[in-house]
């Protein structure tokens, strides 16, 4: 394969999992009537725009998105990459993949690396000592390699969603139970500070991740999906966190191009790890019209021309 041009998307399903099932407290999830209209406008979203790469976030059935994929027509064009227990009891990432591309089986990583460490005796005498024990993503982040050029390196895809901004509910925990009567006014407060934290240590964990692949190398890396942030907007206001996955050092020299005039995407044009992200109507390119809303509240999709300008056309 010899491709010129690379298209790339990513999806936040918004749910996506089979009508009756539970959708975490909600028990009876989507009528039949919603979950048609979410797989009919599911498979209209990947019919319309049909990308070499189409990350998935917040998927609960595997049958779901087969069923999305099937109704799109164009099922046998693509590899569908579901783990298998995606069986409606937890979200997780997925991709579809354009036949021909990927080399490599898909694994999706659970578990923090093994050296990566958050732990800090404090950096100046006012500072205290600060430990962060997360060993693992809230969801795996998927990863998988596809090769578009003979004459080029593979390249390394990760499909990741981060914990969400609401705040983690503690009123279940043993120590809000003991002093509830204190705790229940600062509920959100802490739970905020805990997604936080979960969310930046999940960021960091996965830059950790590509850092290790790309530093020293030439390995050219993917990084799509949902990190319920938008670094190309965030970095003046939330440098820190923003930079955690995305880092401000880019060299893979291929320019990087919206995949419609509409997304006005801060990609960096000489981009190695490409970050685009769907940010789930919260920040960024994709927020949804007033028309989008309701049921499909969410539901968002962005995606990216990666074109090759090296003379190797």
């Amino acid at each position: 394969m010899k491709l010129k041009r690379l298209s790339i998307g990513t999806f936040n399903l918004y749910n996506l999992n089979e009508p009756g099932l539970s959708i975490y407290t909600d028990k009876t999830g989507w009528s039949q009537e919603e979950y048609d209209r979410k797989i009919e406008w599911t498979s209209r979203t990947i019919r319309l725009l049909q990308p070499d790469i189409f990350g998935f976030q917040e998927l609960w059935h595997s049958a779901s998105i087969e069923r999305a994929l099937t109704q799109s027509g164009i099922a046998g064009d693509y590899d569908l990459i579901v783990p298998e227990n995606a069986d409606g009891k937890r979200i997780v990432c997925a991709a579809i993949v354009r036949k021909g591309l990927m080399i490599s089986e898909p694994q999706w990583i659970k578990r923090f690396p093994e050296k990566f460490t958050l732990k800090s005796s404090g950096d100046d005498p006012q500072t205290p000592a600060i430990t962060v024990s997360i060993p693992s993503f809230s969801r795996p982040v998927l990863h998988f390699s596809v090769r578009p050029r003979e004459d080029h390196e593979p390249i390394h895809v990760y499909v990741c969603h981060f914990k969400s901004k609401g705040p983690t509910k503690v009123f279940q925990e043993d120590w809000f139970e003991a002093d509830g009567a204190l705790y229940k006014k600062h509920a959100t407060s802490i739970g905020a500070a805990i997604s936080t934290i979960r969310r930046t240590a999940e960021a960091a964990a996965l830059r950790f991740i590509l850092t290790e692949q790309m530093k020293g190398t030439r390995t050219p890396v993917i990084v799509l999906g949902d990190i319920n942030d938008w670094p190309a907007q965030q970095h003046r206001q939330h440098p820190d966190r923003a930079a955690a996955l995305s880092g401000r050092r880019f060299s893979w020299r291929r320019r990087c191009q919206p995949l419609h005039r509409s997304d006005p995407a801060g990609i960096p044009q000489h981009a190695r790890c490409l970050l685009h992200t769907c940010p789930s109507g919260h920040h960024g390119v994709a927020r949804p019209h007033s028309g989008q809303r309701g049921i499909l509240r969410q539901l968002t999709t962005t995606g990216v021309d990666v074109r090759w300008h090296d003379g190797q056309q």
